[in-house]
């Protein structure tokens, strides 16, 4: 993967994830809850944005250095390549307490709503239109729901990305891995309560381990 390491990785575009999640102290105003999945704010756009931003620097620099795709410009580009080498990847749960998405969920058939939204609030932001057949000005999407999605679907690939550098490296010591105060990954091999604390982590033998337990087989 060119020269990224997984500890520059983890220096550069981890924590600046784990920085994302700040995110939950809009909950002192804003409850995480199903019903307030509508609710828009500046707070949200902003967060929106950052998000949205942040996933096509990842997944454009996951094609290029992971894939060994470097003629890739947009999602439909990432879509193309990450199915064609990851087709789980469309199947992938990210849980938490509260929360329980596929955020990539049928990627092959369209694009998710929560990127949609980013890319309209982007560049159409007081245009009206329809988006998962709600119509509204765009920058009404930026809501509480679109951000968990948007946020799940960044943890998803920056693990994703992680463990790539991590098999290439094919190191046995640990990495020092701050954690998720939020999510972890589910199903498709993965095993649900992983990343939910410090602890190192590392590949051997077709496996993903995280302080001393295993995180996903395959």
């Amino acid at each position: 993967m060119g020269e990224m390491t997984a500890e520059t990785f983890r220096k550069l575009y981890w924590k600046n994830y784990i920085s994302i999640e700040e995110f939950i102290q809009t909950e002192r105003f804003v409850a995480f809850d199903i019903c307030n999945y509508t609710t828009y704010s500046s707070a949200f756009l902003k967060l929106l944005l950052e998000i949205g931003s942040e996933i096509d620097i990842l997944a454009s620099f996951f094609c290029s250095e992971g894939l060994g795709q470097n003629n890739v410009s947009n999602i439909n580009d990432y879509k193309t390549y990450i199915l064609a080498n990851v087709p789980e990847f469309e199947r992938v749960r990210v849980v938490s307490e509260s929360f329980d998405e596929i955020p990539w969920q049928n990627w092959s058939m369209r694009n998710p709503g929560w990127w949609t939204a980013y890319n309209k609030i982007k560049h159409e932001r007081f245009k009206v239109g329809t988006i998962e057949d709600i119509t509204q000005e765009y920058y009404k999407f930026a809501n509480q729901g679109n951000v968990i999605k948007a946020l799940m679907g960044l943890y998803q690939l920056e693990i994703y990305v992680l463990r790539a550098l991590i098999k290439r490296e094919g190191k046995k010591e640990g990495h020092s891995f701050l954690k998720s105060t939020l999510f972890s990954l589910d199903g498709e091999g993965w095993i649900s309560g992983s990343f939910h604390k410090e602890g190192g982590l590392f590949y051997e033998g077709g496996t993903l381990v995280f302080d001393g337990k295993i995180a996903i087989v395959k």
